[in-house]
């Protein structure tokens, strides 16, 4: 599956758990994140605060500041809110999902 992809992930340079967790946990302070929005918080959220636990750090959000994309997703669509589509995202790249699902998030609440 991977091989059809425009890229394979097993190619590039890899990070440890730690480190990616440490990376995300920089980039909540630095840019004073108040809210963490999850896909779905329930499995989103949990996941990284269970690598959280399991590198021995502290999740840098508290569990009332988890938000769900899905509700607002699901909110437009009842609205008759169509995307503009999703533009030029590798599928199953963290970093691309992110930014395309940042994207249409902002699009749904202008």
């Amino acid at each position: 599956w991977w091989q059809s992809q425009a890229y394979d992930p097993r190619t590039l340079p890899r990070k440890s758990l730690k480190d990616s967790l440490l990376g995300l946990t920089e980039v909540i302070q630095r840019y004073e994140v108040d809210y963490v929005w999850g896909n779905s918080p329930a499995f989103d959220c949990v996941l990284l605060e269970r690598h959280y636990e399991a590198c021995g750090l502290v999740k840098p959000w508290k569990y009332n500041k988890e938000l769900d994309f899905r509700t607002i997703r699901w909110i437009r669509d009842q609205q008759g809110w169509m995307p503009k589509g999703v533009r030029g995202v590798v599928s199953h790249n963290a970093r691309e999902d992110a930014v395309a699902q940042t994207e249409a998030l902002f699009e749904m609440l202008a």
